[in-house]
């Protein structure tokens, strides 16, 4: 059954992305000068690109203030400091009730989010991003990216550094993080080469990285690899997949397989489409093949688990200042999280930059009696 979701969900994809390739193999004609080339290859920047989103929100009163991790990881409107450095960042204060039969009940108020970027433009072809997070009860405050690019007028980039490897999108309009993000987040210091040119409906990025997990006997060296492909091949609709050479090396997978005798890749894709007031999200991340028992048996069956999650979620955008979403996300093989989970979220932009959250979530765990009701109440302000 899984497999089926995964290949229904990733043949759909690869459907709009053939498009795409044809669409980028079709003849095009260029006078640009240099100046224009060097202006095109500015405004292709991801991170330009995205500067450009939030500026245009800037006069907004927004239901969110990001709705991807790339958003998230990317924090605030980035103001300029100097001529070539711009600093900016998050806040988030949550409090929430988690009515859970599996792991008791608990109420709590954290300081969910503190995150400060600074970016640097040394020149108009390198660039570089640190990133500082803090989330109470989490993360302590570290060096969450770090990172420096290169960018050329051929639309191609290579960054290094410490980064979130584009192994799934996790977009969400909700508080919690959808458990696509808990089973499939990874952060590592890698290299990547990625391809993006504006105008062009395909994205391309894939790296290498020395992970932390290997097979017993492995050498420690360079032997992980990663892979995306994003398309838009229509106006409101995104859709992508990832593969990952090791699903172990995600942030949570490592802590569930503690030795390896067997390697077993990760892989998943998804969907975005806008219409109207209207916002669907889709996504679906998986092992590639069942672990060995000796690797992974969490539920101590006798057979090797398999982990697996989906997110699908559906917005409609009163209008810019409110929002409200419906959530069902699940996973397969994963026990510390619920089998199945649904509920509400409701955002109201306050104030320019403010925005308010509140979601009600229900899962079910494996066992049909075991249950939980988690309710959260957010404040974020984005500088």
């Amino acid at each position: 059954m899984k497999r089926k979701m995964f290949s229904i969900l990733s043949c759909t994809c690869s459907a709009f992305l053939l498009g795409s390739f044809v669409t980028l193999a079709l003849p095009a004609v260029s006078s640009a000068a240099s100046e224009s080339k060097t202006i095109a290859m500015l405004s292709d920047s991801k991170t330009i690109r995205m500067l450009k989103e939030k500026l245009d929100k800037v006069e907004k009163n927004q239901a969110e203030l990001y709705h991807s991790l790339e958003e998230k990881k990317s924090p605030g409107l980035m103001s300029k400091v100097t001529d070539k450095i711009t600093l900016g960042g998050i806040i988030e204060l949550e409090a929430s009730i988690d009515s859970n039969d599996k792991d008791g009940d608990t109420s709590d108020i954290v300081l969910a989010t503190a995150s400060l970027g600074v970016e640097a433009d040394i020149n108009e072809h390198v660039s570089g991003v640190i990133t500082l997070l803090y989330e109470e009860d989490d993360t302590p405050l570290e060096v969450d990216e770090g990172t420096i690019t290169v960018t050329s007028p051929s639309n191609f980039s290579a960054t290094g550094g410490k980064f979130y490897i584009p192994f799934g999108v996790y977009n969400s309009h909700f508080v919690s993080d959808p458990v696509t993000l808990k089973l499939g987040e990874t952060n590592e210091s890698a290299a990547m080469v990625s391809y993006a040119k504006e105008g062009l409906p395909l994205e391309f990025s894939a790296g290498i990285f020395n992970g932390a997990m290997d097979e017993t006997g492995d050498k420690n060296k360079i032997d992980d690899f990663f892979a995306s492909i994003t398309a838009t091949p229509i106006e409101g609709l995104t859709v992508g997949v990832y593969y990952l050479s090791d699903f172990a090396e995600t942030a949570r997978m490592e802590a569930l397989v503690a030795t390896r005798t067997k390697t077993v890749a990760g892989q998943g894709a998804f969907f975005y489409y806008e219409y109207n007031k209207l916002s669907f999200i889709g996504e679906y991340i998986t092992a590639a093949e069942e672990y060995n028992v000796a690797d992974l048996d969490a539920n101590s069956d006798g057979v090797g688990d398999e982990p697996s999650a989906y997110d699908l979620e559906i917005a409609y955008h009163y209008n810019d200042a409110a929002e409200i979403a419906l959530r069902l996300e699940g996973s397969s093989d994963f026990f510390d999280w619920p089998q199945r989970q649904y509920g509400v979220a409701v955002g109201y932009g306050i104030y320019e930059n403010v925005a308010l959250a509140f979601e009600v979530l229900t899962g079910e765990f494996d066992a049909s009696d075991v249950k939980r009701t988690l309710a959260t109440a957010q404040i974020a302000i984005e500088f």
